[in-house]
């Protein structure tokens, strides 16, 4: 309903007859997150309107213009990554400490925040 209800404007406002919507774009537009609400759908339906010169409005016109959704980064990895950066700084530290010595670097120990143990 929220779909026509924003084409109508837009067909008259650029001289297009009313324009009818393929059923996967309307399965592919009713499970896009919508992160811009209204406003993210009336400028979908605006560009996807100036794009095309067909009466039905094709799926691919539609997806073209969707924003992908972010993706929702793994808090493992993104630990681990923190983890390993961690580790190579103290590592780097314990090696700047002893003078470039692997041998001598080794048994250092740097506490978080960067002094020797």
């Amino acid at each position: 309903m929220l779909f026509q209800h924003c084409l109508q404007p837009f067909s008259k406002q650029h001289s297009k007859s009313l324009l009818a919507i393929q059923s996967q774009a309307i399965e592919r537009v009713m499970n896009h997150s919508w992160p811009g609400n209204v406003r993210e759908l009336e400028n979908l339906i605006e560009r996807v309107m100036v794009t095309t010169d067909r009466g039905v409005l094709p799926t691919k016109d539609f997806c073209r213009f969707l924003t992908l959704p972010q993706e929702v980064p793994d808090l493992f990895a993104v630990g681990k990554a923190a983890l390993q950066k961690a580790e190579r700084a103290r590592i780097l530290q314990a090696l700047r400490a002893a003078g470039g010595n692997k041998q001598r670097a080794a048994p250092l120990q740097i506490n978080w925040s960067g002094h020797l143990v």
